[in-house]
C-alpha cells in the first residue's frame, strides 16, 4: 500500500507495481527512515533554542568566612548575555578563608567560573595566556560552592562568571 502511494505521487501516470508483503514492509521501512533520520538531529536545535544566549545567575555570593561571622564581599542575582561577563574585584591584605557560592539556572546556559589575581586578569583582557586558582575556578558550570575550607592568598583578585555562547 506505502508503495503504491509513492508511485502514484511520483508520475502522474499511477503505476501498479505488484510487490510480495515483505517487499512492501521492507520498503515502508527505507522510506519511513529516510524520513525520520534527518530529523533526529533536530531535537538539539530545539532546546538550545529554548535555552537562548543568556545565563540567568540566581546567586553569584562571594564572601569570607570568618569564625565569629561572616562577611560579604561581591553579592549578585544577574542576567549574562552571550559573551558578557560579571566581574567581582577585590583585595585582601593577607591570607584568608574565602567561600563562593555560585548558582546558575539550568534551563539558560552554563557559564565559566574564573577566579584569578588582577595581574593574570589584565592578561586574559589582552588576550595572552593566564593563571586562575583552580579551587575557586569551574568552566561551563551550573554552580557550586567554591573554596570551603582552603585558604585563600593574600592580594587583589577579581572573580569573573561569563557566558561564552
Amino acid at each position: 500500500m506505502c508503495i503504491k502511494l509513492i508511485f502514484s505521487l511520483i508520475s502522474e501516470n499511477s503505476y501498479y507495481v505488484e510487490l510480495a508483503p515483505q517487499t512492501m514492509k521492507q520498503g515502508c521501512l527505507v522510506i519511513l527512515a529516510c524520513f525520520l533520520l534527518p530529523l533526529s538531529g533536530c531535537t538539539n536545535l530545539a532546546d538550545d533554542t529554548y535555552r537562548g544566549e543568556s545565563s540567568t545567575v540566581e546567586n553569584i555570593h562571594v564572601w569570607q568566612d570568618g569564625w565569629v561571622s561572616d562577611s560579604t564581599i561581591c553579592r549578585e542575582s544577574i542576567i549574562i548575555r552571550g559573551g558578557e561577563m560579571y566581574i567581582c574585584q577585590f583585595s585582601l591584605p593577607g591570607d584568608d578563608w574565602i567561600v563562593i557560592d555560585l548558582d546558575v539556572d539550568s534551563t539558560t546556559d552554563a557559564v565559566d567560573l574564573i577566579t584569578m589575581s588582577d595581574l593574570n586578569y589584565q592578561k586574559y583582557e589582552d588576550g595572552q595566556d593566564y593563571v586562575y586558582l583552580e579551587d575557586w575556578t569551574d568552566f561551563s558550570t551550573y554552580g557550586s560552592q567554591y573554596g570551603k575550607d582552603i585558604e585563600f592568598p593574600g592580594g587583589d583578585w577579581v572573580v569573573l562568571v561569563i557566558n561564552n555562547v
